[in-house]
C-alpha cells in the first residue's frame, strides 16, 4: 500500500469539498490491513460530522477504486480530530 500515492490522489478532491487530510496512515491488525485518514474541515467555523467522515469516505473509496491504489483487501477508516483535540 502505498500510502504516499494515495494522499496524493486524494488530497485535491477532499480539498475541493471542504475537507483536509490531518494524517493517512496504514496499519495491520491481526493480519488485516487498513487505512487510517483522520479528516478536518478547511473551515474551521464549522465542526466536522458524520455525514461529513461518510462524504469523505465515498470520495476516498471512489478514487481507490478507481485507481486501483490497492491491490489487497483492506479497510478504510475516515475520522475527525475529534472535539477532544480541538485548537
Amino acid at each position: 500500500m502505498d500510502t504516499k500515492k494515495i494522499k496524493e490522489e486524494i488530497l485535491n478532491p477532499l480539498k475541493e469539498k471542504g475537507f483536509l487530510i490531518l494524517d493517512l496512515k496504514e496499519k495491520t491488525i491481526e493480519g488485516k490491513k487498513i487505512l487510517e485518514i483522520t479528516i478536518d474541515k478547511i473551515e474551521k467555523k464549522e465542526r466536522m460530522s458524520t455525514k461529513d467522515c461518510q462524504i469523505a469516505s465515498k470520495i476516498i473509496e471512489e478514487i481507490l477504486d478507481e485507481k486501483q491504489l490497492i491491490n489487497q483487501r483492506y479497510y478504510l477508516v475516515v475520522f475527525s480530530k475529534g472535539i477532544e483535540n480541538e485548537d
